[in-house]
């Protein structure tokens, strides 16, 4: 079957069919993947039921696969693999449980982001009618740019934007989701505060992207404080309008990817710790 292309309604996403990623996948079909993450920012393909290793495999043909930091959560014998889960087996929590509960982008809190992440999904908690729970937003920050006026874009550019995995970390430990598990010194110490364009050009497309967001941005450099925290809440508002929204309803097998220089997302926490919910992520440089 030939890969077709379903753009959502929104300004980002675009759903893949013809592709059955247990099946030997050849360079032509991993080129129209990466155009289409150009062109759309996030995809995403149903019914993957592949084993990790298959998965690794996959990710491996569209970059280099870096291991989390939080190292701790790493998959046994996959360490590419980061797991998402608010699970806990023999009293140990077995994955990140809070992830994803502010809008960001993932990895802005590196020296080089990432640019591909990509979640498989093991098992998604479901209501009491059988609906699935947890849906993850996405936004397109190409859009988000495009959309400013233009005196505003041109004001943005040259600006620099402080992201901070600690600060993050603060925030996230006042949160009531998930069971909140703190930054080691070892992680802290390989996650320095550290600035990154306020605009920045994709390394690929060439398209400007809003890189703003609430979960890892808390300054801006030369700017003071409060014009700052002031600056970064009217962008992150922008950003996330109702009608930018593109809104992922999950069901087991299904893998999304996303370039984290074009898109923005987030969690619909709706779900509790009595629903099962298993992720595995992993991050492309």
């Amino acid at each position: 079957m030939e890969l077709q292309i379903y753009p959502t309604h929104a300004p980002v996403g675009a759903e893949i069919s013809g592709v059955n990623l247990s099946e030997p996948i050849d360079d032509s079909t991993i080129e129209k993947i990466k155009s289409a993450l150009d062109d759309f920012g996030m995809i995403y393909l149903r019914n993957q039921i592949i084993k990790p290793t298959q998965l690794v495999a996959f990710g491996g043909r569209l970059g280099q696969l870096e291991k989390h930091v939080f190292d701790q959560f790493l998959l046994h014998d996959h360490p590419e693999i980061v797991v998402l889960s608010n699970i806990i087996e023999n009293g140990i929590q077995i994955g990140v449980s809070d992830a994803g509960q502010f809008w960001h982008t993932d990895g802005a809190f590196n020296k080089n982001p990432h640019i591909y992440s990509m979640l498989h999904a093991q098992e998604i908690p479901v209501d009491a009618a059988g609906q699935s729970l947890g849906d993850t937003m996405f936004v397109s920050t190409v859009n988000a740019f495009n959309t400013l006026e233009t005196n505003t874009q041109h004001q943005l550019k040259g600006l620099n934007g402080l992201h901070s995995l600690i600060t993050q970390y603060k925030k996230k430990m006042t949160s009531k989701i998930g069971k909140n598990v703190p930054l080691t010194n070892e992680q802290k110490a390989r996650t320095p505060d550290l600035y990154h364009p306020v605009i920045w050009v994709h390394p690929r497309s060439g398209k400007e992207c809003l890189y703003i967001n609430e979960g890892t941005t808390f300054g801006i450099q030369g700017m003071d404080e409060k014009n700052a925290i002031e600056l970064i809440e009217q962008l992150c508002e922008h950003v996330r309008k109702p009608e930018f929204v593109y809104c992922h309803k999950w069901a087991v097998g299904d893998i999304l990817i996303w370039d984290n220089f074009s898109t923005q997302h987030k969690v619909n926490f709706n779900f509790s710790s009595e629903h099962r919910r298993k992720m595995y992520r992993m991050s492309i440089s």
